[in-house]
């Protein structure tokens, strides 16, 4: 699929079966779903959310897995949101939630005011991440 513009809506689109099955879902940022996957790899994004933009890889899907989440909720209970504001200040194609963890709600609305598109799966990060390498 490297060959043209990917869509995140084709990537939820995507009626694959079995052991390649995605199980994705949107839960936020729809009107985002059009945004172009243009770069067919992911992206951890743990540095970023420490407040490290160099080298982001903001042009990749987002993946956020246990750690992520956890370190996101320390962000918001502690109320500092900057740096999940800045990864928004990238045009990121969108962020999916591995394990179908609980999204932070502050994320959420930065998200949506954004206008990025927020997914999630059941999988767990590993395997989710090498479903979507070999979709790409």
């Amino acid at each position: 699929m490297t060959d043209k513009d990917f869509t995140v809506l084709q990537l939820l689109d995507l009626e694959l079966k079995g052991h390649n099955s995605l199980n994705l879902r949107c839960l936020h940022g729809r009107r985002g779903l059009s945004r172009i996957i243009s770069i067919p790899d992911i992206n951890r994004p743990g540095l970023a959310l420490s407040g490290f933009f160099e080298s982001f890889a903001y042009q990749r899907v987002q993946v956020f897995g246990r750690g992520e989440v956890a370190y996101l909720n320390k962000l918001i209970k502690d109320g500092n949101t900057d740096s999940i504001r800045q990864i928004f200040d990238y045009k990121i194609p969108c962020c999916i939630f591995t394990h179908s963890l609980e999204i932070p709600e502050a994320f959420s609305n930065i998200a949506e005011e954004a206008g990025c598109p927020v997914l999630s799966t059941d999988l767990e990060s590993s395997d989710f991440s090498s479903r979507l390498l070999r979709t790409f």
